[in-house]
């Protein structure tokens, strides 16, 4: 009995330290990247933001490319890049970014960066169940270090970088801490994923993006542009009542309800509330919204994921009992209100007299905290959640979002803000963009800005346009605006 603890306590160090992982080759292809980032505020977007420091991991593939994450890269001023076998630090420039799937790809204009790496192998999707090792510099050191883990679950969900895309993530209990972010996840040697988030409520449960997620990344970027990944934006409820099921029609137990359809939709033509969809690419979808797959099963959208945009696809319907099939050319996601965080940019806003206008986004409405579906304000969240529902024709959600006090406006000061603009001097307004334009080209007839509100309660806001450029300028001033966002 000794005997045999003995031989497998030898056999489990042997396994361990030969894991490719620990191997010589590819080790310094794991790097620490180091950044300096603006923060920006979305209550202040006129403020130039402050910049902090974070570091997190990437790693270099054929081609001398940086695979990292975007939420390491976003909102960049500076990066850096540290080999684990050099003391130099070395430049480095997002080639490539993608916040939907939490991607970056960099690079290094310093040749000597690339000198003796013994770069890493992308390999294949790897099976629940199995071993993987995840590379990084997690914080509290500096060293390269590895942690190993089980794959649990393969599950479809939201991106946190983000806020609004979902995609397909593995679910591990291996160790993945902060600036263990954009490092490899191992399989066998070779790439299997991207580690990028945990769960804090959880013990031991942490995500990597699947190597697919990444393959789909890079041939996306091909083309020099960055697209995303394909949507059908349309909404569907399970059909798991058999009486439902019978009410509509149905007599096999397939298929999902399909309950609107975004005005953007590329398949709107198609597709119609009250049709069932049964199958995508002749794969057919349960009546719980799911498919078997080799990782169990997992959600329909998978199918639509793995595609490309503008490549086409095979619907299967029921529509009133009738069994239908199209072929559909996928389009580009969401083009109107960002629904999704904004990076790399400022925050959009026009001041008109210390009145400060703002499309309506994400950021903005998680400005009150982590429970902002509950406290953020009603009407704001509510039409950032269903504006391409209720205001289909709309672009963007502009709304007044503060008066920040000048002696030109103070008969209007004390207004409660966070309403949201319907027309402008009689004339719908129905994208920042337009909004932004026709501030700025009143004609000298007009003797004030005439602003209605959504809410019909709400009374309309009269603006004077004389003295509005002086006053626009003690704005600029007083308030240190940075840009051009302030009404000429």
């Amino acid at each position: 009995m000794m005997i045999s603890k003995t031989l497998t306590l030898i056999l489990i160090l042997f396994s361990f330290f030969s894991h490719p992982a620990f191997c010589e080759s590819g080790l310094n292809a794991v790097i620490k990247i180091h950044t300096n980032s603006l923060e920006k505020s979305c209550y202040a977007p006129w403020s130039g933001g402050s910049v902090t420091s974070s570091s997190g991991t990437g790693f270099v593939i054929a081609g001398g490319l940086i695979v990292t994450n975007a939420h390491v890269a976003a909102d960049c001023t500076v990066l850096w890049l540290k080999r684990v076998d050099r003391a130099k630090t070395y430049p480095a420039a997002v080639q490539f970014i993608s916040h939907g799937c939490d991607l970056a790809l960099l690079r290094s204009n310093d040749a000597e960066f690339y000198q003796d790496l013994e770069l890493l192998e992308i390999g294949d999707m790897p099976e629940l169940n199995e071993t993987v090792t995840v590379a990084g510099y997690p914080s509290g050191g500096e060293k390269l270090c590895f942690t190993e883990g089980i794959i649990s679950r393969l599950e479809y969900r939201r991106y946190a970088h983000d806020g609004y895309e979902t995609n397909f993530a593995f679910q591990t209990d291996a160790a993945i801490n902060p600036g263990n972010s954009g490092g490899p996840v191992l399989h066998k040697g070779k790439i299997c994923g991207v580690a990028f988030q945990g769960i804090g409520s959880l013990q031991s449960t942490g995500y990597f993006i699947p190597v697919s997620v990444l393959k789909h990344f890079m041939q996306d970027t091909d083309d020099g542009a960055c697209d995303g990944f394909p949507d059908l934006l349309i909404d569907t409820e399970q059909l798991q009542s058999p009486a439902h099921r019978l009410f509509l029609g149905c007599t096999q137990e397939s298929g999902v309800l399909v309950c609107r359809v975004s005005k953007y939709s590329p398949v709107k033509n198609l597709i119609r509330p009250g049709d069932i969809l049964t199958a995508i690419d002749g794969t057919s979808i349960g009546i719980d919204g799911k498919f078997d797959s080799r990782w169990g099963r997992i959600d329909y959208n998978h199918l639509l994921k793995k595609h490309q945009i503008s490549e086409e696809i095979e619907l299967s319907i029921l529509r009133e009992r009738r069994s239908l099939k199209f072929n559909a050319k996928l389009g580009k996601p969401f083009p109107g209100m960002q629904k999704s965080r904004i990076y790399d940019k400022y925050f959009q806003y026009v001041c008109v007299g210390g009145c400060i206008f703002q499309p309506l986004c994400l950021d903005y409405v998680e400005s009150w905290g982590d429970n902002w579906r509950e406290d953020a304000d009603c009407a704001l969240r509510y039409y950032y959640e269903e504006m391409e529902y209720t205001l289909p024709e709309h672009r963007d959600i502009v709304f007044l979002s503060r008066i920040l006090p000048l002696e030109f406006n103070m008969e209007f000061v004390d207004r409660t803000c966070y309403n949201i603009v319907k027309s402008l001097n009689n004339e719908p307004v129905l994208s920042f963009e337009d909004f932004d334009r026709r501030v700025r080209e009143l004609s000298a007839s007009e003797r004030f800005l005439v602003i209605t509100f959504l809410d019909p309660e709400i009374e309309p806001l009269l603006i004077p346009t004389a003295g509005l450029d002086d006053a626009n300028a003690q704005a600029r001033e007083i308030y240190r605006m940075h840009g051009t966002k302030v009404a000429q």
